[in-house]
């Protein structure tokens, strides 16, 4: 099991032997402290044994609620705190770690053995149960290493990811193979009794009470700082993603801001199109985002700027490795050229560590459209007018567009399906985007489960924001696995301050004024970095547009993709799955012209691209050996 995990682990390795239970542990060092790590950890005089893929991010808090000396603090690495803390409070000890982290903890006394993961899941952790045995791996290649445990896709998981529904439960892509879920635990009793349940308390979250405001933004701001702080602890150069948004950028200029005054530089990746485009750019979308990114850069003396275009790589070409590294279906193929591009270059640049802003729509730049439905249903009649009537006039929507923001959430799925029928308009990816095959919609189960999962949870009673980031947003990420396989590819740690879990608990707590106030969205995230973030990116409008690099690209593309389609339509189970037909006329006719390609966004950057990732991994698991 560790000579098969130990792409993810080339540094060091380490085995502990109880006889009847082995742990294993293959270390990446991404942080300073990685070259005091002596893993698998024995604690409380034998009676605990740990493994952990873990970055701590609260390491002086926890050090003084442990009651460390300097000393000890300078010696531990960091799945020294994490034994430390189990030994002082066994499982509780999971709400105090913040961080990056997946760990495994047996216990001696109680003959169990604890696996658990981080509230957002930016750690893998996978487990099997046999007749007579238990195995558990941070990556499936653990598991499948032993013979017990076959390659196999796992159809039901993979139905749900076809209908871009989030993944909830225990399933994973591979049959046999469970997963720990995000915020997750489970216990593995001495008599295969095998116990599941969340050590965060996901509906525990409230509405904080705000007296005042400008204590309020300045704790954001903070809260976000540490966030940003704390993911540059690494022992190599640092990089970052730069668009013409506003959460990459409040990344990276609060970046660029602390690695100066420790005389460091950063480096700043841009995606730009690969190509001069002929297709006409849709109003309020901006189709290359470089000059308005290296705008930004040119603010900060020490960001190196560069500009990304990947022109000789076509859509599929990264299908294999992020089969083989991440072990899961590609996510969104159209970016895997920009992605790929930029931690190539990463690895050349010998720069270790890249920052991203991937949940900064929520936690950091969150436009507030709920108010207007919380406004109402707590019959706040005059807040919810003014702050609807605001909105229209600012031009940020139409009154049908605040009326549907108010009202759709009180509308049964059926009903709010049925509306957008009547209206000609499709109610989700559940019709256009949909890359399963039709017929699954015979079953009743599957078929409400996507009406479910389509509608707004986070706008209804009774389920928190908190909730609904998790279902609704994380749940169809993997985040961990990504992670994890660019990590074992390149060499490179992904980390998102914005997905933070002090950040995340913070900003969801926030009583909703904090983000639509006066008809304007995202405003504390303007009253945070104003000053900060350059004026012009603040008060531009533009959308960012790779979309508008995808056409040229498919064109490019199709030769290679019809290929590969023929080989996937091979596949049984990949025909009952996907969209056969629809993919066997991508494969049979011409593509249309570029704009007309990007007028029907659904049909091939969504559809397309979701059938050909999901049938390239039967086709690849059914093989694999």
């Amino acid at each position: 099991m560790r000579q098969a995990l130990a792409i993810y682990g080339p540094d060091r390795a380490g085995q502990w032997d109880g006889g009847f239970i082995s742990f294993g542990i293959q270390l990446y060092r991404m942080v300073p402290e990685d070259c005091r790590d002596h893993q698998p950890v024995v604690g409380g005089g034998g009676r605990f044994v740990l493994v952990a893929d873990v970055r701590l991010d609260n390491r002086p808090e926890l050090a003084a609620e442990l009651g460390w000396s300097s000393e000890r603090i300078r010696e531990a690495a960091d799945a020294d705190y994490v034994l430390a803390a189990w030994e002082k409070w066994q499982d509780v000890c999971l709400d105090k770690l913040i961080g990056d982290w997946a760990l495994a903890v047996w216990d001696a006394q109680s003959r169990t053995i604890t696996l658990a993961r981080d509230l957002v899941g930016l750690r893998p952790l996978f487990y099997h149960a046999g007749r007579d045995f238990f195995a558990f791996a941070s990556m499936g290649k653990g598991l499948h290493a032993l013979p017990e445990i076959p390659i196999a896709p796992d159809l039901d998981t993979l139905r749900v990811y076809l209908a871009q529904a989030p993944q909830q439960g225990s399933g994973s892509f591979f049959k046999n193979v469970s997963r720990v879920e995000l915020g997750g635990k489970v216990v593995v009793c001495a008599d295969g009794r095998i116990k599941t349940g969340f050590w965060y308390d996901r509906g525990s979250l409230r509405e904080r009470k705000v007296t005042d405001d400008a204590a309020c933004i300045e704790e954001f701001r903070s809260t976000f700082d540490r966030a940003v702080s704390d993911r540059l602890r690494s022992d190599g150069r640092i990089a970052s993603h730069l668009s013409s948004g506003l959460d990459s950028t409040a990344v990276t200029v609060t970046a660029a801001q602390m690695l100066q005054s420790e005389g460091k530089r950063l480096t700043a990746y841009t995606f730009a199109p690969a190509s001069v485009l002929t297709v006409p750019i849709p109003p309020g979308k901006s189709a290359d985002e470089g000059p308005a990114a290296a705008a930004t850069a040119a603010h900060h003396p020490n960001i190196d700027h560069v500009r990304l275009r990947a022109a000789e790589t076509l859509i599929g070409d990264g299908f294999d490795a992020v089969f083989y590294y991440q072990e899961i279906p590609s996510f969104r193929p159209a970016y895997l050229p920009y992605r790929d591009d930029c931690l190539l270059r990463m690895r050349e640049r010998g720069e270790r560590v890249l920052l991203t802003g991937g949940l900064g729509n929520t936690t950091l730049s969150r436009t507030g459209w709920e108010r207007l439905y919380d406004e109402f249903r707590r019959g706040h009649l005059r807040s919810w007018f003014r702050e609807a009537a605001s909105l229209c006039r600012h031009g940020a929507c139409r009154p049908a567009r605040a009326l549907h923001l108010t009202f759709g959430p009180w509308l049964p799925p059926r009903l709010h399906d049925t509306i957008f029928r009547l209206l000609g308009k499709p109610s989700d990816a559940m019709q256009t985007g949909a890359a399963y095959n039709p017929a699954l919609l015979s079953d009743p189960a599957f078929r409400n489960q996507l009406m479910q999962s389509q509608f707004r949870p986070y706008l209804r009673d009774g389920i928190t924001a908190l909730e609904a980031l998790i279902v609704r947003i994380l749940g169809q990420l993997q985040l961990g696995e990504m992670g994890k396989g660019e990590l074992a590819a390149y060499g490179v740690d992904v980390r998102d301050p914005t997905a933070d879990r002090r950040l995340i608990e913070f900003s969801l707590s926030l009583p909703l004024r904090f983000w639509l106030r006066d008809g304007k969205t995202k405003w504390l995230y303007h009253q945070a970095f104003h000053g900060r973030v350059p004026e012009a990116v603040l008060l531009s409008r533009l959308k960012g547009m790779l979309l508008a690099d995808f056409p040229g690209r498919l064109k490019r593309s199709k030769p290679q993709l019809d290929a590969q389609i023929a080989r996937f339509l091979d596949e049984p189970a990949a025909r009952a799955l996907v969209d056969a037909a629809f993919l066997a006329a991508f494969a049979a006719q011409p593509l249309p012209s570029e704009a007309e390609i990007l007028q029907q966004e659904q049909r091939y950057f969504v559809k397309a691209m979701t059938a050909l990732s999901v049938a390239h991994f039967i086709h690849r698991a059914h093989h694999a050996h």
